[in-house]
């Protein structure tokens, strides 16, 4: 998935910078989703690794033990987090190196924010569809959880691309939305699981969904 990602950044790199159209155009509008891409192609590789299901039916017996329910989503979180601002910093740097000029120092918030809004709900959606009864690591995620990142995703880009192509103060009403939705997810990930601590939501794969 990372090399797939790195790949396409390469050929999007290449095609911006040797395309009249392209570069007659807002950089900020083409640099965006260019630095937004890795972000969304690798979130589904690193969701298994950090879904709230991964201990399986000892997350289920361990149900009366809110601290240790909680440790495990903070852990969980941190992790995402870390990996996907390794991947912000790495590409954000190299678009500013191929780009001439692409952000402003507000788009720039925008996209270090989208990029922890992907971080945060790539746990959310598997708390809002765990499957504890997992025999193969490829059986988690859920394939609901993948569908509600999916659309969450879609939402994080369209509220990003609104803020990077406004100016001024609209740029910093989205950053505002943004800081707003981190908070919600966050505590949405404090609650939501014990809700669906009792509930598995099987792969589509086991045809059992």
């Amino acid at each position: 998935m990372v090399a797939l990602s790195m790949g396409l950044f390469g050929v999007m790199i290449f095609i911006i910078e040797n395309n009249n159209d392209f570069t007659n155009y807002k950089n900020s509008a083409l640099a965006y989703p260019l630095v937004m891409l890795p972000g969304i192609i690798t979130s589904y590789m690193i969701q298994p690794f950090v879904s709230f299901d991964l201990d399986g039916k000892m997350m289920q017996l361990k149900k009366n033990n809110d601290v240790f329910i909680l440790n495990k989503i903070v852990v969980k979180e941190i992790i995402s987090l870390i990996f996907n601002l390794i991947l912000f910093g790495i590409y954000l740097t190299l678009t500013l190196l191929f780009l001439k000029k692409p952000f402003s120092l507000l788009s720039m918030i925008i996209v270090f924010f989208s990029y922890v809004l992907i971080s945060i709900s790539i746990v959310t959606s598997t708390i809002a569809f765990p499957n504890f009864k997992w025999n193969f690591f490829y059986e988690i995620p859920s394939t609901l959880s993948k569908i509600l990142l999916a659309v969450v995703l879609g939402g994080i880009l369209l509220i990003g691309i609104a803020g990077v192509l406004a100016d001024g103060y609209f740029s910093i009403l989205v950053i505002i939305t943004q800081i707003i939705l981190i908070i919600f997810l966050l505590m949405i990930n404090r609650s939501l699981w014990k809700k669906t601590i009792h509930k598995n939501f099987f792969s589509f794969r086991l045809l059992r969904e």
